[in-house]
């Protein structure tokens, strides 16, 4: 067995590291993965035993590389993992470069939650559309805006003042299909800038500061 933890709070591993059976506080503890955000582990000599009965190790990883193993592990397996799980992505890298986990060999990686626990730790460029200028799409596939801005955290939604200063939303045009049904909106960055006004003002209505945390 592998215990993994952050650079940022690493009291199992500091143990470990100098044959203790007790961990001794870790002071000024910050990590993302709040789940391993304990800088006193109440059962830390189990935790040590059973490493080392296992024959196993305590490994801390690098906190600020922890967002990067966290959009790998998304992006190559589709799986919205939590930070603690991509820490232990980490431990995996880690380890197979040193050939303590040799290629052959079956490992299982824990996953305790999920990144949209996680809000908080997550930040992303998130694109804007001028409604009053053709899209550039290509730009868009890109994962850039028509309109370059600043990064802006994926939680939020742009501020009624924001979205009216580039233009007021325009009427959304529809076609109907021969057997009545709508058709897609003609006026989509119209409907995205009327969405967004609409969920902003739900948000400030309902009193939340993270509405529209799972909307895209």
């Amino acid at each position: 067995m592998v215990s993994v933890q952050s650079t940022g709070c690493a009291p199992i591993t500091t143990a470990f590291d100098k044959g203790e059976r007790f961990a001794e506080p870790f002071a000024n503890a910050a990590t993302i993965a709040s789940g391993i955000r304990v800088p006193v582990a109440v059962g830390d000599f189990m935790i040590l035993d059973a490493v080392r009965a296992s024959k196993g190790l305590s490994i801390a990883v690098e906190e600020s590389r922890i967002r990067e193993w966290l959009e790998l592990t998304c992006r190559l397996e589709g799986i919205a993992v939590c930070p603690e799980t991509a820490a232990c992505v980490g431990a995996l890298e880690s380890l197979t470069a040193r050939g303590w986990i040799k290629p052959n060999e079956r490992v299982v990686i824990f996953n305790t939650g999920a990144a949209q626990k996680y809000v908080e730790a997550i930040r992303s460029d998130l694109p804007r559309l001028d409604v009053n200028s053709s899209i550039d799409w290509e730009r868009l596939a890109a994962g850039a805006g028509s309109v370059p801005t600043a990064a802006v955290p994926s939680i939020c939604l742009p501020s009624t003042d924001a979205v009216t200063s580039v233009s007021e939303p325009t009427a959304v045009e529809t076609d109907s299909t021969s057997d009545g049904e709508r058709s897609e909106p003609a006026g989509e960055p119209a409907m995205i800038v009327e969405h967004a006004l609409a969920m902003h003002e739900s948000c400030q209505t309902a009193g939340s500061d993270v509405c529209g945390a799972s909307t895209t």
